[in-house]
C-alpha cells in the first residue's frame, strides 16, 4: 500500500510542477505583452510576435495591474 500512495504523491507533485511551469509562462507572456504596448508597439505586430489573437491582447491590456512583474 506505501507503493501506491508514494506514486499517488509523485503523481501529484508530477502534475503540480507542470502546472506550475504553465502558468509562470503564461505570467512571462502576459508581462511581455505589457511591455510591448509600453513601448508603442502595435497591437498587430504583438499578435505577430507572440502569436496571441487581437482579443487576448486587448483583454491582458485591460487587465493589467500597476507595478506588474513575472
Amino acid at each position: 500500500m506505501c507503493v501506491a500512495v508514494d506514486q499517488m504523491l509523485e503523481e501529484g507533485r508530477k502534475q503540480g510542477h507542470e502546472r506550475g511551469l504553465s502558468e509562470g509562462q503564461s505570467l512571462e507572456k502576459e508581462f511581455l505583452i505589457l511591455k510591448m504596448l509600453k513601448n508603442n508597439l502595435s497591437i498587430d505586430q504583438i499578435v505577430a510576435i507572440t502569436d496571441k489573437t487581437t482579443d487576448e491582447i486587448q483583454a491582458i491590456a485591460e487587465n493589467q495591474k500597476p507595478n506588474t512583474t513575472p
